[in-house]
C-alpha cells in the first residue's frame, strides 16, 4: 500500500546524510496522518487503516523507545512522530483508537514513549522534545475527554484509565525532579522560565488526563504541591527578587495542581 511504501522509504532514509530527503519523506507521513472524512468504504476499513497507521508510526520508536540523544535523530523527528499520533487520535476519535485490533499494544507503546520523553525533557535542551511531549499529552487528554463525554464509552474509559494514571504519575515525578531547577531559575531573576500559554495548555491537558484515574499518583501529587509551596516560600523568605511573571506562573501552577488533586 501507499502507506507501507512511505514508511518503508522513511526507514531507509531516516538516518541518511541527505537531511532534506529525510525531512520531505517524514513530512509526507505527517500529511497522510491528516486523512479524515468519508474516504473509507466502511467502518472496518476505517479501523484497519487507523490500526495500521498507529502500528507503523509507533514502530519508528521501537520496543526500546529509540528516541535517545545518543542517536543521530533529526531535531524535528520527535515532534513529527508525536504530531502524527495526535492527528490520528483527533481525526479518528478515541473510541476508534480503543476499538482497533492492537489497541492495548498501541497504548503500551504510546505510554512508554510519553514517559520516556518526560525523562528526556528534564535533561535535554532540545525544544522538539518538549513540543513532542505536549503533542502526546494533548493526545492522551483528547482520548480521556472524548471517552468521558459518551456514556456508551465508559468501558473504554476504564480500559484507558490505567494508562492515564501511569502518565500522570510520570509527570508528577518529572515535576519533582525539575523542582530544584525551577527554584534556581527563580533565583537567577529571569523574566520568565517558561511560556505561560504553553504551560497553561500543558496543565489543562494533565487535568483532563488525571480525571479517569489518579491512582497512587495522588500521594505524589500532594508531595509535589508541598514542595512547590515550600520552594516558592523559600525564595520569598530569603529576600530574593521574584519577577511578577514568575510569581504568577508559580501560583497558577499550584492552583492547577490543587485542582487536579480535587
Amino acid at each position: 500500500s501507499t502507506l507501507d511504501l512511505l514508511y518503508a522509504l522513511y526507514s531507509v532514509c531516516r538516518f541518511s546524510s541527505n537531511v532534506s530527503l529525510s525531512h520531505s519523506c517524514r513530512q509526507c507521513l505527517v500529511d497522510v496522518s491528516a486523512i479524515a472524512g468519508d474516504v473509507f468504504p466502511d467502518e472496518n476499513a476505517r479501523l484497519a487503516y487507523l490500526d495500521h497507521s498507529l502500528q507503523s508510526v509507533l514502530q519508528l520508536v521501537g520496543n526500546q523507545f529509540s528516541f535517545r540523544p545518543d542517536q543521530d535523530v533529526s531535531d524535528s523527528e520527535y515532534a513529527d512522530v508525536a504530531l502524527i499520533v495526535l492527528r490520528l487520535v483527533t481525526n479518528f476519535q478515541a473510541s476508534s483508537v480503543m476499538r482497533t485490533p492492537r489497541a492495548q499494544a498501541h497504548l503500551e507503546t504510546l505510554g512508554g514513549l510519553t514517559c520516556n520523553l518526560m525523562n528526556l525533557s528534564s535533561t535535554s535542551d532540545d525544544a522538539s522534545v518538549t513540543e513532542a511531549l505536549d503533542h502526546l499529552l494533548e493526545s492522551w487528554s483528547t482520548m480521556a475527554v472524548d471517552l468521558q463525554m459518551k456514556e456508551q464509552d465508559q468501558t473504554m474509559l476504564q480500559a484507558l484509565a490505567p494508562y492515564t494514571a501511569k502518565i500522570m504519575r510520570a509527570y508528577i515525578d518529572k515535576c519533582l525532579r525539575d523542582a530544584v531547577i525551577e527554584v534556581e531559575e527563580w533565583d537567577a531573576d529571569e523574566e520568565e522560565h517558561e511560556d505561560k500559554s504553553v504551560l497553561e495548555e500543558r496543565l489543562t491537558s494533565l487535568g483532563c488526563i488525571a480525571r479517569p484515574l489518579l491512582g497512587d499518583a495522588l500521594t505524589h501529587l500532594a508531595k509535589l504541591i508541598y514542595r512547590r509551596t515550600e520552594a516558592f516560600r523559600g525564595v520569598l523568605t530569603q529576600g530574593s527578587a521574584l519577577h511578577a511573571s514568575q510569581a504568577t506562573i508559580a501560583i497558577e501552577q499550584l492552583l492547577c495542581l490543587v485542582g487536579i488533586a480535587g
